[in-house]
């Protein structure tokens, strides 16, 4: 079961509404459930509702004056609470009572009163109430990303980008391994075609953090040979060195359409509150799509200071930057 499924419950009125919500889920990389996109023809809309709840981690009830304990709404109020009574602390049930545009909120169905509820004021407040009360399992990786559980299984491009590819993972054994272990079962996968690791390039580094411009040669000149040396001459593996690689996060599919778009940040899921860092990721002005297809065609075409390489001749390619930055 995908770690990252969320079920959306709501009142269809207030559909414009959550797609806001799952919009911005799904720029932090999870997976969330509303039945006009997931809906499955040719089943019927209990069986569909049931399937999709228990395989979710969570369930997220957008509470408005419109929503009642009744039908459909009924139906996936007790689905989540005997998900909650099989699954215990590895399901969450997260009620939301909103504000309508006439300023009335929501009134909370007696059987979700035992859990806690968010009454947020803006829905920048309502998706922090969201990341709080997710399962623990999720907050608990502290920056760990497992790939082969948030790469969607279709996803044909995936990019790794960040400072985090020059942290002592690197030389850590057991958390190589853990890596190397992903990355081969990514791409394991008949869909990949490309795999690839964004790193700052030295100098950009080296003037806004020089401490991390010399893990470049400690940590990530040594991973990149161990890289290679375990992986073997994939062409499906590049490197990316460009200076605006500054956010630590995991990019799908960022060459296809926007809706098939994700943006993974590893410290996102242990943030406490929504800072400025992932307020800038929640908004796709800041990093969408086309932006990563500019980073890799700066790289491809040496622009911009940015340079790529095949896995095989990355280290080479990374050696030489770091002798022209002097580290």
């Amino acid at each position: 079961m995908p770690h990252n499924y969320i079920f959306l419950s709501h009142k269809r009125t207030d559909k414009r509404r959550v797609r806001e919500y799952r919009n911005a889920l799904e720029s932090a990389g999870y997976r969330p459930w509303m039945d006009e996109t997931d809906l499955i023809a040719g089943r019927t809309l209990d069986r569909t509702l049931q399937e999709a709840m228990s395989s979710s981690c969570a369930a997220i009830f957008f509470i408005t004056p419109r929503y009642q304990y009744d039908g459909y709404l009924k139906s996936e109020i007790d689905d989540a609470l005997r998900q909650k009574v099989i699954r215990g602390n590895g399901f969450s049930i997260i009620p939301l009572l909103l504000i309508d545009e006439t300023g009335k909120r929501g009134i909370l169905p007696d059987p979700l009163k035992k859990y806690p509820w968010g009454e947020p004021e803006t829905d920048i407040e309502g998706l922090t109430y969201i990341f709080k009360w997710l399962p623990p399992h999720l907050s608990s990786k502290r920056g760990y990303l497992p790939l082969d559980e948030v790469v969607p299984p279709t996803a044909k491009e995936v990019a790794l980008v960040g400072q985090n590819l020059t942290s002592r993972v690197w030389l850590d054994q057991q958390r190589y391994s853990r890596f190397l272990s992903e990355i081969k079962a990514i791409l394991s996968r008949g869909a990949i075609e490309k795999v690839v690791l964004v790193m700052m390039v030295p100098k950009a580094l080296k003037a806004i953090h020089p401490g991390a411009a010399k893990h470049l040669r400690k940590y990530s000149l040594v991973g990149l040979e161990w890289l290679h040396r375990d992986l073997g001459d994939d062409n499906r593996i590049t490197v990316v060195f460009h200076p605006s690689a500054t956010l630590s996060l995991l990019a799908v599919d960022w060459g296809y359409n926007d809706s098939a778009f994700a943006l993974i940040t590893p410290k996102f899921q242990r943030t406490q509150e929504i800072d400025e860092r992932v307020s800038i990721l929640l908004n796709e002005a800041f990093f969408d799509s086309a932006s990563m297809a500019r980073m890799i065609l700066d790289a491809k075409d040496n622009a911009n200071d940015a340079s790529t390489a095949f896995l095989s001749k990355a280290p080479e390619l990374l050696n030489r930057l770091l002798e022209e930055a002097e580290l």
